[in-house]
């Protein structure tokens, strides 16, 4: 090509480079989505299913994730395991029964009225958190 227009190798190259910046953007996601279904089946080799391809190339950033197995994200019900009270600005040693709080202390109060819920027709509705603190102090 530098022959038949007798133009310098770098005249050539910019030529080049221009008719890249043509073709580029009209391929570019149609690249992407190849690219995308390919990582996913690659992934599916190994088990992994994923529902979304486009967050596959996002999933490339992350550093650290973090799995609940508690259950949270799978049951309706949450359970309260203990309280860890503090003084002084240090922890004390989890305590996973709550029903031995003394009545007096301040958390124990602090507990048993400062929540959400309400006595409807018999029964305490609110925040499930909030059911789980007031009766694991067994205040009912």
């Amino acid at each position: 090509m530098c022959v038949l227009l007798q133009d310098t190798f770098w005249v050539t190259l910019v030529y080049s480079l221009d008719l890249v910046t043509f073709v580029v953007p009209p391929l570019l996601p149609a690249t992407l989505t190849a690219i995308n279904v390919w990582a996913q089946q690659r992934l599916k080799k190994k088990k992994v299913y994923c529902l979304s391809s486009n967050y596959i190339s996002q999933a490339g950033s992350v550093d650290l994730v973090c799995f609940d197995k508690t259950g949270t994200l799978t049951e309706e019900d949450l359970d309260l395991a203990g309280l860890m009270q503090c003084s002084g600005g240090d922890f004390k040693p989890p305590q996973e029964d709550m029903t031995h709080l003394p009545p007096g202390e301040p958390l124990t109060k602090a507990l048993a009225t400062c929540h959400s819920l309400a006595l409807i027709d018999g029964k305490l509705k609110g925040s499930p958190l909030d059911m789980k603190i007031f009766t694991g102090i067994a205040w009912v």
